[in-house]
């Protein structure tokens, strides 16, 4: 599944769409994310969404970063890249828990 996506449909307006960039994950320093795989996905994320008139895509912040051991600004700016030529909005969720 490397590069590919699975769109699960929570209800008639939201959808959780799983990017398949990784085969295995750790906290060893070492990069399990495919920087090749996670770019195939978010295209075919792009794709998926402009054929079904979406108009707005969250990540979560530091997507295959912490786990995946990917550069989060490489990421980030695939997420750019992959998204440059469409409408789509773009939001970036960072969790920040209440003390």
């Amino acid at each position: 599944m490397l590069g590919n996506i699975q769109v699960c449909k929570v209800n008639d307006t939201q959808e959780v769409v799983n990017l398949f960039g990784q085969l295995r994950y750790g906290y060893d320093n070492k990069r399990y994310t495919s920087y090749d795989g996670i770019y195939n996905a978010l295209i075919m994320l792009k794709e998926y969404m402009v054929s079904n008139n979406k108009i707005s895509v969250a990540f979560p912040f530091k997507m295959s970063s912490d786990r995946g051991g990917a550069d989060w600004n490489v990421i980030e700016a695939m997420i750019d890249s992959a998204f440059k030529d469409s409408d789509i909005s773009i939001e970036i969720w960072k969790y920040e828990p209440k003390n």
